[in-house]
C-alpha cells in the first residue's frame, strides 16, 4: 500500500518513546486532506503530505521537535549529504528521523540511533522491521547499482527533544 508515510510516522515517534503507534497512525491518516483519498493508498504520501500529517501528530506532544534541516538548503552531492546528516545526528538531541527514498519507489524510511550507531529501517506494512546499511543508500543524482535505494536529498524529517 501507499502508507508507508503514516507507518514511517508512528514508528518514528515510538522511537521517541511515544508508544501508542495505533494513535498516531490514525491520526497522521485523519490529517490528510479529504482530496488525498483514496489516491494516496496507491500513490503514497508526499513530502508536503508528510508534514501534514507530522503537525496533526505532534499538536499534544510538546517534548518532540521536528525540523525539515534540508527543505531549503539541499546538499549539493552524496558526501556532503551524509557530513550534514552525521553532523544533525552527533548532536545528542537528535532523536530519529524520516528519510524520503524515491528508488526503487517512492518510500518512507525511519533512521534511528542505536548506542553509537545509526539504524536505517524499513517499515513496510505487516513485516518487521529491515535494518539497512548505509552503504545500501546514495543521496546522489542516481544509483551506482540497482541494490542501492536514492535518497531524496531534500526529505530529512529530524525529530529531537
Amino acid at each position: 500500500d501507499g502508507l508507508c508515510g503514516p507507518y514511517a510516522i508512528a514508528n518514528a515517534l515510538e522511537e521517541c518513546c511515544y508508544a501508542d503507534k495505533e494513535a498516531i497512525f490514525k491520526l497522521a491518516c485523519e490529517a490528510l486532506s479529504k482530496r488525498r483519498w483514496p489516491a494516496v493508498l496507491w500513490g503514497g504520501t508526499t513530502f508536503g503530505d508528510m508534514q501534514r500529517m507530522i503537525r496533526a501528530c505532534l499538536e499534544n506532544i510538546n517534548h518532540i521537535q521536528v525540523r525539515y534541516p534540508f527543505m531549503h538548503s539541499i546538499p549539493e552531492s552524496n558526501d556532503i549529504y551524509w557530513e550534514k546528516f552525521d553532523a544533525i545526528f552527533n548532536d545528542q538531541s537528535a532523536m530519529c528521523g524520516i528519510i524520503g527514498v524515491t528508488k526503487p519507489s517512492e518510500h518512507w524510511i525511519v533512521v534511528s540511533r542505536n548506542g553509537n550507531r545509526i539504524d536505517f529501517k524499513d517499515s513496510t506494512a505487516g513485516q518487521p522491521y529491515l535494518r539497512k546499511n548505509r552503504s545500501s543508500l546514495i543521496a546522489g543524482l542516481r544509483r551506482k547499482k540497482t541494490s542501492q535505494w536514492l535518497i531524496n536529498r531534500k526529505e530529512l524529517i529530524v525529530f529531537s527533544n
